[in-house]
């Protein structure tokens, strides 16, 4: 069969995109495109709500299109995640809804729905296989991302990501500098690592810090731009920092987030730093690579935000 996979969110969604499509092309199904697809899925993104409100117009498009074709129609990502059995209610033509830690199972899921057998998996489960997998090579360029972790342990009181995404798991160092290894062989030269909070990779692991990580790849021969997202500034190092001085393949750019510059806000938020300490953070960063572009978020208009809170 020929499948299609529509796209909506992070480049996490658009990796996980080439993986859905890599395990299908290994279970003799073909890329096809709108128009001539038996298999049309949708990865979907909670943490934006454009993202989400084109996600459900687009379905609505989908259901006429199933209605003339029998398109076998499937849902992936984080709204499957947060919706789990109810996405069924309110999109019940869908023939499958499957959440990130379980994309693995993209093939079985279609191969069900031409069964005429409805799936449906969610749940964090830990180290997933749908971490693991390496997609196929199938577009051009010099570019590449790679996934080294998912998940996030922070619960800002904001976020939705540890519900969807789960809690923290790494990729083991080995398997990830393996991966690297053949994207230089193919010609890939710009990588950048994925995560939640790629600073936490390893976190109680005995295996290589991030830090570390990136000194081996910085020593893999054909990479020569190495990039990372996305970064929580409480658990960024002074090994980290330093890494910026001292890679010569790592970019001098880090997009970290500070969200508030108010110290009640950010507690609110449960950011676990103050507003001294990310500028402190910001500070070692300009010591350590003078030439070093900053790019961050900020939330305004948090619940309880005053003037003061504001202005700060």
């Amino acid at each position: 069969m020929k499948f299609v996979i529509e796209n909506f969110g992070c480049q996490m969604n658009d990796h996980d995109m080439g993986k859905m499509g890599s395990v299908l092309i290994d279970h003799g199904h073909l890329p096809g495109s709108i128009e001539d697809a038996d298999v049309v899925i949708v990865n979907t993104c909670c943490i934006r709500e454009k993202a989400e409100q084109k996600f459900y117009s687009l379905m609505g498009r989908l259901q006429l299109l199933r209605r003339k074709k029998g398109l076998i129609l499937g849902v992936t990502g984080c709204i499957a995640e947060q919706e789990k059995e109810g996405i069924f209610e309110r999109l019940p033509f869908i023939d499958f809804s499957l959440g990130p830690s379980n994309i693995h199972r993209v093939a079985e899921a279609v191969e069900n729905a031409a069964a005429r057998t409805r799936t449906s998996a969610f749940g964090d489960n830990g180290l997933s296989l749908s971490l693991m997998i390496r997609p196929h090579n199938t577009r051009r360029g010099i570019k590449g991302y790679l996934t080294i972790m998912k998940g996030c342990n922070n619960f800002c009181s904001y976020c939705v990501v540890p519900y969807v995404r789960g809690r923290e798991e790494s990729r083991r160092s080995d398997d990830v500098l393996a991966e690297v290894r053949e994207m230089a062989a193919r010609g890939i030269v710009d990588v950048t690592l994925l995560g939640q909070n790629v600073n936490s990779y390893n976190n109680g692991n005995d295996d290589l810090s991030f830090p570390e990580l990136l000194r081996e790849i910085d020593a893999i021969p054909g990479i020569s731009r190495l990039r990372f997202v996305t970064s929580h500034p409480k658990d960024i190092s002074q090994e980290l920092i330093e890494c910026f001085g001292t890679l010569n393949t790592l970019c001098e750019s880090i997009h970290l987030p500070f969200q508030s510059g108010s110290d009640r806000i950010l507690a609110l938020m449960n950011r676990g730093y103050t507003a001294a300490e990310y500028l402190g953070k910001v500070e070692a960063l300009k010591k350590q690579c003078p030439a070093i572009a900053i790019t961050a978020d900020c939330i305004v208009g948090f619940p309880g935000e005053e003037d003061g809170d504001f202005e700060a």
